[in-house]
């Protein structure tokens, strides 16, 4: 440990032996209190990297072949909602 460490450490020993009971009980709460904390962000970090575990798991791989498919039945669907716009867009032959 380098000297500046060793000081530090010193003054926080000092610090502690001049704590009353109450005070000492007091800090140990907070420390007790701040650990539950991070148990419990700990512990939700956990739970949300199982679920991005399962959700991968879950995840269906498509072949090139079967995206290009499912790409096609989309862009179809999508001209003819498209022309089915222009379509009522236009004049009724009986309009003319």
């Amino acid at each position: 440990m380098d000297k500046e460490t060793e000081e530090l450490l010193e003054k926080e020993r000092q610090e502690f032996a001049a704590m009353t009971p109450q005070e000492l009980a007091a800090f140990e709460a907070k420390m007790k209190r701040a650990e539950a904390r991070v148990d419990a962000m700990v512990e939700g970090l956990n739970a949300h990297t199982a679920k991005i575990d399962t959700d991968e798991k879950d995840k269906v791989v498509l072949t090139a072949e079967e995206q290009q498919q499912i790409d096609k039945m989309q862009l179809t669907e999508y001209f003819k909602k498209e022309a089915e716009k222009l379509i009522a867009k236009m004049p009724d032959k009986d309009e003319k």
